[in-house]
């Protein structure tokens, strides 16, 4: 997947409250197109102290990165092809995903879904409510999104009530 001027802001937005947070990010990709390139490069660059870029894709490196963080930046969680947020949830991080077009964002859990928060309160939440945070984590790496789960009556029941025979 390729990324567009509005991930590169995306991502520019949580990097700017990042220094006072506390908060470090990992950045793994490339983009065919050399301006957003050249913009990952740069980010690297103008915030060194809290973010590494590695340019290029590794899936097992992908993997313990994801293991090994709190929380999963994901672009959205409507896209069927972007797993992330499921392997985020499997590993234990949390995904959050921008609302929109907004600066605000949603914690990928059936507790916070409908909240709306700035970069700034989802960390502050994680901080100060480690007890919350462990749970949301848990309840996330418990769930089954296999299509033995749940989620296959429910298509097949979707199905059925809408098949005109």
């Amino acid at each position: 997947m390729d990324m567009s001027d509005a991930d590169l802001n995306f991502i520019k937005l949580a990097l700017k409250s990042a220094p006072r947070n506390g908060a470090q990010f990992v950045l793994m990709g490339t983009s065919k197109n050399p301006l957003m390139q050249a913009g990952l490069e740069e980010l690297q660059k103008d915030f060194k102290e809290n973010v590494t870029v590695i340019s290029r894709h590794d899936e097992g490196m992908l993997h313990l990165l994801i293991a090994g963080s709190d929380i999963l930046l994901c672009s959205s969680f409507h896209d069927p092809e972007n797993q992330m947020p499921l392997k985020a949830l499997k590993y234990g991080a949390v995904p959050i995903a921008r609302r929109g077009e907004s600066t605000s964002f949603t914690l990928h859990s059936t507790k916070f879904s409908d909240e709306a928060l700035s970069w700034t309160q989802v960390l502050i939440r994680m901080k100060d409510d480690p007890l919350g945070w462990t749970n949301l984590v848990k309840d996330g790496m418990v769930k089954d999104f296999s299509w033995d789960a749940e989620c296959a009556d429910r298509y097949t029941a979707a199905y059925w009530s809408i098949h005109q025979p």
